[in-house]
């Protein structure tokens, strides 16, 4: 897609597919690459921003075919959504200095795939709850820089993630029989977790006079040491 048409949107797309009776009953594929092709790929790309905000969404899917046993691979829709980072306590008149929790800033990234491997005649029998593989995460991550004692700065950060999934596997050992036994549930599932730091780094500058045997031309140099914890 051009560029100029949309330049919030883009969009590519290379696609190579044929079904598994074409490829058998065409007597040209016996004499060309076709037959002997074992894998064919097909990937399309779009990506939409949306004007004056902090938003984009990218789909991709693909499709991988093995034509010596009408395998399909299908990966679709793989969503992203994220949010570029953003100050959103940051006031839209500011009166005076800067707030402290106005420093705070934010972005977030969102994915959700779907994904399934079957026989290209039960491909479209399959269940989407329980033979497609698919989850969502959520990820948001949070930082800020403070100045503590007006020479030193504080960086805390912050990652808040979730990860969704329709189903699970809950083992558990059976005494009679003496083996572990696997049992998948169906439903919605959540996983939260999160991820925190913090930084401290400052600034120290020296000077030094070089001796007179460079000269006049060069009158100081200074130098920048910025240890970090």
């Amino acid at each position: 897609m051009d560029a100029k048409a949309n330049p919030n949107m883009s969009f590519s797309a290379s696609v190579n597919f044929a079904t598994s009776g074409y490829t058998r009953n065409d007597l040209n594929s016996y004499y060309n690459n076709s037959f002997t092709e074992n894998t064919k790929s097909s990937t399309v790309n779009m990506t939409y921003r949306f004007p004056g905000t902090k938003w984009s969404i990218s789909t991709t899917a693909n499709i991988s075919q093995r034509t010596q046993d009408s395998t399909l691979s299908v990966s679709f829709p793989n969503l992203t959504v994220t949010m570029s980072q953003t100050a959103p306590f940051k006031r839209k008149r500011s009166v005076g200095g800067e707030r402290w929790y106005e420093k705070i800033k934010l972005s977030y990234n969102g994915q959700f795939q779907n994904s399934l491997t079957a026989q290209q005649d039960v491909f479209f029998k399959k269940s989407l709850i329980k033979d497609w593989r698919n989850g969502m995460k959520h990820s948001v991550p949070v930082t800020a820089t403070f100045s503590l004692f007006k020479y030193i700065n504080i960086s805390p950060q912050i990652s808040i993630n979730d990860r969704m999934y329709t189903s699970k596997i809950r083992r558990q050992w059976d005494t009679q029989a003496s083996r572990e036994v696997a049992d998948t549930t169906y439903g919605f599932y959540n996983i939260f977790d999160f991820n925190a730091s913090i930084s401290l780094d400052t600034k120290v500058y020296g000077f030094w006079k070089p001796l007179k045997i460079f000269g006049d031309k060069v009158q100081m140099i200074r130098h920048v040491l910025t240890p970090t914890l």
